[in-house]
Order: C-alpha cells, then sequence, then structure tokens
C-alpha cells in the first residue's frame, strides 16, 4: 500500500505526463488533420464518388467549408469563386457555383 503522499505524488506526475503530452502532441495532431483536409479538397475533383460523399457528409455536418475557410476551395470551379455544394448553408443543387465568399450562402470557416 502506498503512503498518502507517494500516491498523491505519482497522481501528480501522470496529471503532468498527461499534460506534457497533450501540449506536445495537440499542436502536431492539428497540423497532421489540417494537412489531409488539405489533400481532401486538392483530391476532390479527381477522387471517386465515394470519396467526394465522404467529404460531402463532413462538411455539411460540421457545417463549414474547407479545412480554414471557403477560400480553401479556391480552384475547385473554374470560376475560381465556386464551392461544393456541401458548403451551403442550404445545400441545393448548384448552391455553390459562384457563391464562395457570399456568407448568406455558403459556410465561411470552420465552426
Amino acid at each position: 500500500m502506498l503512503d498518502r503522499g507517494l500516491e498523491e505524488g505519482v497522481q501528480l506526475s501522470n496529471v503532468e505526463v498527461r499534460m506534457s503530452a497533450d501540449v506536445l502532441f495537440v499542436p502536431q495532431l492539428s497540423v497532421v488533420v489540417e494537412d489531409s483536409l488539405a489533400d481532401m479538397i486538392h483530391e476532390y475533383k479527381n477522387s471517386t464518388a465515394d470519396f467526394r460523399k465522404t467529404v460531402d457528409k463532413l462538411q455539411e455536418d460540421w457545417k463549414c467549408c474547407g479545412s480554414n475557410s471557403s477560400t480553401d476551395w479556391r480552384g475547385f470551379g473554374p470560376d475560381g469563386n465556386s464551392v461544393p455544394d456541401s458548403c451551403c448553408v442550404k445545400v441545393a443543387p448548384n448552391c455553390g457555383v459562384g457563391a464562395m465568399m457570399n456568407a448568406t450562402k455558403v459556410h465561411q470557416t470552420v465552426s
């Protein structure tokens, strides 16, 4: 059986280790996630229907557009101002055409 002071010291050490791990790994995880989302955006047009459905569902569920903002989709349409319909506040066919910067039609930042 551990002495009470030793037990508290062990618990405190565990908390410090967990906090240190969070401080060290959360920023790295954030970079990995952001890079993965950027890759998904880049591959969207030339991917399979299942892949596009997954990205669309992610954006619809999270009410977001891109990994940082709607401008992440700048290369999506030939006009440079269109986003996938899944970015729209009210998803409908062609709602993202020419609407990249229209905050009433398209989610502008990640929620």
